[in-house]
């Protein structure tokens, strides 16, 4: 064989290398109000068109049941995953007799682990950070699923701030969640002292679904790219918040200058 054609087949293999982990991560951030819609249904089936319609590979969802009698006892996080052909993890963050409620994260990928991580607060519902290793084009991606308090500022702040602390030794990670406050706030401004967030084309409110006035859902990253503005989902039914779809970059060239640099400073298993 000559070396020319050696170096081409190099050259191809090393190209597509470089395209295998260049794939763009495709991110969905939804609350799903437990698959309860405007209308009063509980519908999994609803929830999975409007996810299946845009196509992501790591869907973060606040909200979800698991074997809760409110809505028939069902394995949320897994029949999303059975109905979207997806892999699946559970965190839990609150426990209603046989029933738990909490976060999931639904994965195109292999899911290789899930921790939860308790968020301050005694009193009010308790919170957790739900990080979770994916891989995704033949590398690791750590996505961090947070839903934060809406009842007390003191507690939501000391929830942000512990939040933002979550995989900040993953060179490649993404958080996102309900975080119930406004992108300039003390809560938000303590996350993006850690994170940058994906701006949002217009309109960028996401709750109510109904008539949204309020812009709660955010998703923010480290180590990666932005390829396109966040977009907020016109559907307004399947559940009382809108969801949130971004396109990040995760090839493991350099950003231009400013840009996509954070700033310096199974089961899942639950932290003590």
């Amino acid at each position: 064989m000559k070396l020319g054609t050696i170096s081409r087949i190099a050259v191809a293999v090393m190209m597509g290398h470089a395209m295998a982990t260049a794939a763009p991560l495709r991110v969905m951030l939804w609350n799903i109000h437990h698959g309860e819609g405007t209308d009063g249904k509980i519908d999994l089936q609803r929830i999975a068109d409007v996810i299946g319609k845009e196509s992501p590979d790591v869907v973060m969802l606040q909200e979800v049941d698991r074997n809760m009698p409110r809505s028939g006892k069902v394995d949320q996080a897994s029949e999303l995953a059975r109905l979207l052909r997806m892999n699946s993890v559970f965190g839990k963050a609150v426990g209603f007799g046989e029933g738990e409620y909490g976060l999931a994260v639904l994965s195109r990928g292999r899911i290789v682990s899930g921790k939860v991580h308790p968020l301050p607060g005694e009193a009010g519902e308790p919170r957790i950070g739900f990080e979770v290793v994916l891989e995704h084009a033949g590398e690791s991606i750590t996505v961090v699923n947070t839903h934060l308090d809406h009842q007390s500022d003191e507690r939501r702040l000391a929830q942000a701030q512990a939040v933002a602390q979550l995989a900040l030794d993953s060179p490649k990670a993404v958080l996102a969640g309900d975080f119930n406050d406004v992108p300039v706030s003390p809560v938000m401004n303590a996350v993006t002292a850690l994170w940058i967030p994906v701006e949002k084309t217009e309109p960028k409110a996401t709750s109510p679904s109904h008539r949204p006035k309020h812009e709660i859902d955010h998703i923010l990253f480290r180590g990666l790219r932005v390829v396109e503005k966040a977009v907020v989902l016109k559907e307004a039914r399947a559940s009382d918040h809108r969801a949130v779809v971004a396109l990040l970059d995760t090839s493991d060239e350099p950003p231009p200058a400013g840009e996509g640099d954070a700033p310096e400073p199974a089961e899942a298993e639950t932290t003590e």
